[in-house]
This record gives C-alpha cells, sequence and structure tokens, in this order.
C-alpha cells in the first residue's frame, strides 16, 4: 500500500520473521524512514531529528503502567 501511494521511494515489500519469533514483518521502520526523507517544513524536520519511538503501546509490553511518573514519560517524547 506504501508504495502504491508513491508517498516515497519504492521499497521491497518483502516480510521476513521478527529476528526468532514466528512473527512476520516488512520491517515498517524502512518505510518511516523513507517518509521522513520527504519531509520539507524545518519544525517538523527538527522533531523527525529525535529518535522516533511510536507511541506508548509500540514500545511498552507492561500492561500496567500505573507508578511511572509522567515526567519520565513525557521526556521520551521532548
Amino acid at each position: 500500500m506504501q508504495n502504491a501511494l508513491r508517498m516515497s521511494r519504492t521499497l521491497p515489500a518483502t516480510v521476513s520473521l521478527f529476528y526468532d519469533r514466528p512473527f512476520p514483518v516488512i520491517h515498517g521502520e524502512l518505510f518511516t524512514r523513507a517518509l521522513v526523507e520527504q519531509i520539507t517544513d524545518p519544525a517538523v524536520q527538527h522533531i523527525a531529528k529525535h529518535r522516533l519511538i511510536g507511541n506508548i503501546n509500540q514500545w511498552s509490553d507492561n500492561t500496567d503502567m500505573e507508578g511511572v511518573e509522567r515526567e519520565k514519560l513525557q521526556r521520551l517524547y521532548a
């Protein structure tokens, strides 16, 4: 779908396993990088220079985030 939309350069759309886990993935980070390369607005480029970590559900497998200080989480996105 990303390639069909032509929002970035064409990338391989083949799947491979996620490390040693039985989950086929297309390595979405490649598409993310290709999209970031298209950003021309300086303010958005500044944001994109930071580590792209996604939302909390993408990097935390902990369903109980209670007790984590909100300020510490906010620093990840600053």
